[in-house]
């Protein structure tokens, strides 16, 4: 741009500017052509410098202009100005469709069609004049109406290295990703609603930016419309199992029972249901019946049920319908239902506008009902026979029943047998249904039938049980008798007992033997041999009962008869035998008791050893001891035992072999000697067994093994701060079980300053001057109680400790002190009473607090007035502020001087007081007007006066007091 108009350009080009001046030109108007000339680019993005011939002198990104002058006749030289170059970052754009006009999109989201994309595939852009990245893409839905129903999300792969944020209304991409990979990303967010019934209007906004770290891009704005589809009702039988078949189970003649549960019936889009149509698929005839209760048919609804469909007509909104369908029930009227398999019954529901719901289901169980009583039949009383020893599996007859229950496979009745006399016939029988007949039972055996052993005959109740009905029949079976058995003993003893010199007879004990004849036809017959020796019967027996007696003196002490001896007893029925050999025990009469080998007997074990074998033997014999030929002697089985007494649980004897042993060790202090009573018996109970004592003496070697140990130790020990030096303030008590113990107690570590603990007897005194008002006033310390004692068998440990604490108490030896010895205070005349005037502090040394850390009231202080006048002056007794009663006037008092009392307050004994003076000064208010004195307001002056001169001052201000 030119500032002269005398300058002309004769041609411009991009590269070039000349201009030629119409007249001649001064230098002034050269200098300002120069100074208006501008470099200009157009270029979006600035190109580097490519000319050959003038190349860029200042760079690659740089401009070089030559300027030069002329004269008329020379050109001057040339001058060069160099224009760099400065990149500007430029932001990204977006455009989320590039077929249409703008950076938006428009899409439309169809009710229930699914999800939609925000931009248009393949038809969107991002670009950046400057950056071939990406750093974040943020996609938001700014004006949501359905809450968190209505949502972005983003669908398929992401590229690695990007971070994704999606919260229901918000896509957050983050991360540097060429510009393709946003596009790609972009590409993949999509609008979606949930809600069954979207609000359409207004349409949907969702706002996308992209950044390249530096600048945001403009905003592109997807516009998503809606187009509402007609929803068909949803139907669930039940809340609490949505979308599964409703069941529930119809009893036999129980009545009509309902088909719902808690009814869910929603529609998205209608208020109002047209029709409800409920359909009994595969039914069985016309005795099943589908019903609606009528008062939940509102008019100007109408039901009506043609098997085998019950249908409802008429616009009523959904509560009315849902209760409807909560109202329908299954009935059927058959007795007797033959067809127990499942009804399934069909509900569908219109809407207002002739959209049906999806089908669901009830599935009815037919439960028949066992209501009739099965009944014996032609009677319910059998009678059977069978042979005793019949296998195992014989049939023994058949019981039948009829039952008139529908369908027939559900009146199989169960056949058992309730009771049997005798009681073991449920163990010999059984009774099973017939595999070809099962109205039929079959009596089986079971177990062995025997006529002799077991029962002649048997009484069975049988029970024939269908559902909860019950018949029962009685079921007689005899058994047919085989002779074949030989007689058995029943009552025979392994051997008979009998005292030597018996009284002839006496049966023996057990009395006899006992045998039957198993078949239980013949009477038995006894006989016994044997029962000679040297000629002599000794034993007879009863040929009708079996008896054993005693026929003549039976003599222990015979070789020839000894302990025992054997016979032989034969039973005999009339066609059979059986024989057995008997012992017979000759009992001898105890006389004598055990005899010990010695009189009495000493042991020595060590205190606390623990057990290690035998202590002592002990050894007896018994003089009724009489070897025969037989027997070495049935009396003289001695064993020994320990009496209780004193110690005596510390040791066991073997009843067999006398050898004591030691069970557990034994403390010396406890027992020194132990006497063990020892008793050998001989165990013979003809009539009762003799006994014997014995002593055995047993000492316990002493070890010193007691540690020492502090009798009954106070852990707080409390001594006077004014108790003298040398004063024992307690005492400890000192212990050790064993005899040849020497104790000694000591503190721990260095003896403590301040008192003294007597080692030999246990004596704590004061050493040094006491005071509890110095910190700390408590001291722990540790004492140590030894044992000296150089025993050689010392096995206890030497040494015991214990801690004690000695307090010193706080005694009210301290006098309280004022912080001053004279306080002085002042008030202004005037003031209202109450106000306080000064206050007096003092303090008390004493500690306050007893051992326990209860405080005793010793440094606890109470002020008090002493000589103050009457009524003037109040003080308080816990804080020392003094306060005044009444108004003072200066001019009639100006002090007042008294004096102040203070006092401890111990809980017991007597207090300590103190006295200081108090001076309270009154202080004077301005409270009266000056007055003037007009005759001394004549003045004389001189003419000679010189300036400035002062001519008087006025000094006597006379007041309205007449006190002054």
């Amino acid at each position: 741009g030119m500032s002269t108009p005398s300058f002309t350009p004769l041609s411009s080009s991009p590269g070039e500017l000349l201009v030629e001046p119409l007249n001649p030109t001064t230098l002034s108007e050269v200098y300002a052509l120069l100074r208006s000339i501008q470099y200009l680019n157009t270029e979006d993005e600035l190109s580097a410098c490519r000319s050959d011939l003038y190349p860029c002198a200042a760079g690659n990104a740089s401009r070089t202009i030559l300027f030069s002058v002329f004269d008329g006749v020379f050109y001057s030289n040339e001058a060069e100005t160099y224009v760099t170059f400065e990149a500007v970052n430029d932001p990204p754009v977006i455009d989320l469709d590039t077929t249409a006009s703008g950076q938006g999109y428009t899409t439309l989201f169809q009710e229930t069609a699914g999800a939609v994309n925000i931009a248009n595939t393949g038809l969107l852009s991002i670009t950046d004049d400057d950056d071939t990245d990406a750093v974040e893409l943020d996609c938001t839905l700014t004006n949501p109406q359905d809450g968190n129903e209505e949502f972005l999300q983003l669908v398929g792969s992401i590229p690695s290295g990007l971070n994704i944020t999606n919260t229901s209304h918000m896509i957050s991409v983050v991360g540097e990703a060429p510009l393709t990979t946003y596009e790609a990303v972009l590409s993949l967010i999509q609008y979606d609603s949930v809600t069954p019934d979207p609000t359409e209007n207004p349409a949907r906004l969702v706002q996308c930016t992209v950044s390249d770290g530096d600048l945001v891009s403009n905003v592109a704005v997807a516009t998503v419309t809606f187009r509402a589809v007609n929803q068909a009702p949803n139907l669930d039988l039940d809340i609490f199992s949505p979308g599964v078949n409703f069941t529930t189970t119809f009893r036999e003649e129980g009545g009509a029972v309902s088909l719902t549960g808690t009814v869910n019936l929603f529609d998205a889009d209608d208020a109002n249901m047209l029709s409800l149509t409920v359909t009994l698929l595969g039914g069985a005839g016309s005795q099943e019946i589908l019903a609606v209760d009528s008062t939940q048919v509102p008019s100007p609804l109408t039901s009506s049920y043609t098997y085998p469909t019950l249908r409802v007509n008429g616009q009523g909104n959904i509560l009315v319908y849902r209760a409807i369908i909560e109202s329908v029930t299954y009935n059927n009227l058959d007795s007797e239902i033959a067809d127990a398999s499942d009804r399934v019954v069909e509900f569908v529901v219109t809407d207002e506008n002739g959209e049906g719901s999806q089908a669901v289901f009830a599935i009815v169980q037919i439960q028949p009902v066992d209501d009739n009583i099965p009944v014996f039949v032609p009677d319910n009383t059998y009678n059977f026979t069978v042979s005793e020893n019949s296998a195992v599996n014989t049939l023994v007859g058949t019981v039948e029943v009829r039952d008139f229950d529908l369908p027939p496979g559900q009146d199989i009745p169960t056949f058992t047998i309730l009771s049997s006399n005798p009681t073991f016939g449920t163990s010999d029988f059984v009774i099973l249904n017939n595999p070809s007949n099962p109205l039929q039972g079959q009596v089986r055996v079971l177990g062995d039938i025997d006529y002799d052993n077991r029962a002649m005959i048997y009484h069975l109740e049988v029970l024939a049980q269908s559902g909860p009905f019950n018949a029962t029949a009685t079921v007689w079976i005899s058994v047919n008798n085989l002779p074949d058995l030989p007689p058995i003993f029943t009552v025979s003893p392994p051997e008979f007992y009998v005292f030597e010199n018996e009284v002839p007879t006496r049966p023996l004990m057990p009395p006899g033997v006992v045998a039957v004849d198993q078949d239980g036809l013949d009477l038995i017959l006894y006989s016994i041999s044997g029962n000679v020796i040297l000629g002599i019967e000794l034993i007879d027996i009863n040929p009708s009962t079996g008896e054993l007696t005693v026929v003549n003196n039976i003599n222990r002490e015979d070789p020839f008869v000894g302990t025992e001896f054997s016979v032989t007893i034969t039973a005999t029925d009339s066609v059979l035998s059986i024989s057995r050999d008997f012992r017979i025990v000759v009992l001898g009469v105890n006389e004598f008791p055990p005899v010990f080998s010695q009189s009495a007997y000493v042991a020595e074990v060590e205190e606390n050893a623990p057990p290690s074998g035998i202590v002592a033997t002990v050894s007896a014999t018994d003089p009724d001891e009489v070897p025969d030929i037989l027997s070495s002697g049935f009396m003289t089985n001695i064993s020994f035992s320990i009496r209780p007494g004193p110690g005596s649980d510390a040791f066991s004897i073997g009843a067999e072999s006398g050898e004591i042993i030691q069970l557990s060790p034994i403390d010396f202090e406890e027992y020194s000697t132990i006497t063990l009573r020892v008793v050998a018996s001989d165990n013979d109970f003809t009539p009762a067994p003799l006994t014997t004592e014995v002593n055995v003496f047993i000492t316990v070697r002493n070890l010193n093994d007691e540690p020492p140990h502090f009798v009954n130790l106070t852990d707080f020990i409390v001594v006077s701060e004014l108790s003298a030096v040398g004063t024992v303030f307690y005492t400890i008590e000192l212990a050790d079980p064993d005899p040849n113990a020497n104790l000694q107690v000591r503190f721990a570590g260095t003896d403590p300053p301040m008192f003294t603990l007597n080692s030999a007897n246990g004596e704590v005194s004061v050493e040094a001057t006491l005071d509890a008002d110095s910190i700390p006033n408590q001291f722990n310390f540790v004492i140590i109680l030894s044992d000296l004692s150089t025993h050689v068998n010392y096995t206890a440990s030497r040494t015991v400790s214990a801690n004690i604490t000695i307090a010193i108490m706080d005694e009210n030896d301290q006098v309280p002190a004022f912080a001053l010895t004279l306080f002085q205070g002042s008030v202004v005349e005037n003031e209202p009473p109450g106000s306080s005037v000064l206050r007096v502090t003092a303090t008390d040394r004493d500690y306050g607090l007893d051992p326990y850390g209860i405080p005793n009231g010793n440094n606890e202080l109470r002020y008090f007035l002493v000589d103050a006048p009457a009524g003037v002056f109040a003080i308080n007794e816990t804080t020392g502020v003094i306060t005044k009663l009444v108004i003072f006037d200066r001019e009639v008092r100006s002090e007042y001087i008294f004096r102040v009392g203070v006092r401890d307050v111990p809980l017991s004994g007597s207090s300590n007081m103190e006295i200081v003076e108090v001076r309270v000064e009154v202080l004077d208010v301005n409270e009266h007007a000056p007055q003037a004195d007009p005759s001394r307001y004549t003045i004389s002056v001189s003419e000679a006066t010189s300036v400035l001169t002062r001519l008087q001052t006025y000094v006597g201000v006379h007041w309205n007091i007449t006190s002054e």
